[in-house]
């Protein structure tokens, strides 16, 4: 099992499959369009070594209402965390691991049924 107890965390590094990760990002932006009122939506996922810290994700929701902008935002990243072909490895100077699928995640997403 990795232990980051004792090790400070330097970089994430993230993988995507080009293609499939652009249909997913499409595939959630429509399931909020049409659950919300919604004009548009940019998402941006950031993939690549990346510094601890470093934004990795933006969401912008255009909405006449922001009560839907917020939950349109709320419900695309629970969805991103599930249903986008991300992998996030944890690197520290000594080793680096594979973060897996939290429960959590799922959990969240679920809330959304």
């Amino acid at each position: 099992d990795f232990d980051l107890e004792n090790e400070k965390l330097d970089l994430l590094e993230l993988e995507h499959y080009p293609g499939m990760t652009e249909k997913a990002l499409l595939k959630i932006e429509a399931l909020a369009m049409n659950r919300w009122h919604l004009d548009d939506i940019y998402i941006v996922h950031r993939y690549g070594k990346l510094r601890v810290g470093e934004p990795i994700v933006g969401i912008i929701v255009f909405a006449k209402h922001r009560k839907e902008a917020f939950d349109a935002c709320h419900f695309i990243i629970d969805f991103l965390k599930t249903d986008a072909p991300f992998w996030k490895k944890e690197i520290t100077s000594q080793q680096s691991y594979w973060v897996d699928a939290k429960k959590m995640d799922d959990e969240e997403k679920n809330k959304w049924n």
